[in-house]
């Protein structure tokens, strides 16, 4: 997985963003929902999958806030929230809505020819 979140994971934030949003205690989620919306969907069911992403986003998030100190969980639960109205609202602009990607599409990014190096399901 080091390969894959250099060159597809980022943390919090779109990508393009000059801002990044603080990562908090979702890092290890912003990275798992930025290589869903890297892999895309097949066609007919983008919708369906980008939505499936955020929830599981949204999810992951309210899990990681549940470990941390009690005192610090309202606070966590309102970014978590935050954050999943912001993949809801703009995330459309970063999800691959063309055709979903494939371990080649993977090895190509990453320079690995062979496929030794990266899988794409780990």
């Amino acid at each position: 997985m080091p390969y894959q979140k250099a060159h597809i994971c980022n943390g919090c934030g779109p990508k393009w963003s000059i801002i990044k949003a603080p990562s908090f205690v979702f890092v290890e989620n912003c990275n798992r929902h930025d290589f869903g919306y890297w892999l895309g969907a097949p066609f007919g069911f983008r919708r369906i999958k980008r939505l499936e992403e955020d929830i599981q986003f949204l999810l992951g998030n309210l899990k990681d806030v549940e470990k941390q100190p009690k005192e610090m969980w309202s606070v966590y639960y309102k970014n978590a929230y935050r954050y999943f109205q912001m993949v809801r609202l703009f995330g459309w602009t970063a999800f691959n809505w063309g055709p979903m990607k494939t371990q080649e599409d993977l090895d190509r990014l990453t320079g690995d020819e062979n496929g030794m190096d990266n899988k794409i399901l780990e």
